[in-house]
């Protein structure tokens, strides 16, 4: 167990999607899954931004960590992202597989909020 924790705590932040080399072992099938989350940024001057919140090889669970980000509502846009590097090109590809939008309340939620809400 001690030497579990000693291995997590030790453990650098995995680095950017776009800067990371992924090797691959001849069967060009190692990918990495990036999950990004878009937020309105408070300073006025520099707008709203990308931030990754995490990357695994595996797709199950970047989807699962995605959907989680999504049922908390607290992020206007959720994108999982799969990247791999291609030979002929030297370099990483990104590709956007799964996408999560804010739930939009309908015109008759809101119109029963307004009602609900006393003055």
């Amino acid at each position: 167990m001690f030497y579990f924790l000693r291995k997590l705590i030790g453990k650098q932040p995995s680095s950017s999607c776009a800067n990371t080399t992924i090797t691959d072992n001849g069967n060009g099938k190692a990918s990495k899954y990036a999950v990004y989350i878009y937020y309105s940024n408070s300073n006025k001057n520099s707008g709203a931004q990308w931030r990754k919140v995490g990357a695994t090889h595996s797709a199950k669970r970047a989807v699962k960590h995605a959907q989680l980000l999504h049922r908390k509502q607290q992020y206007p846009r959720i994108e999982v992202k799969k990247c791999s590097y291609s030979k002929n090109e030297s370099r990483n590809l990104c590709k956007t597989i799964r996408i999560y939008n804010k739930k939009r309340s309908s015109s008759w939620e809101k119109y029963m909020r307004s009602l609900s809400v006393s003055s």
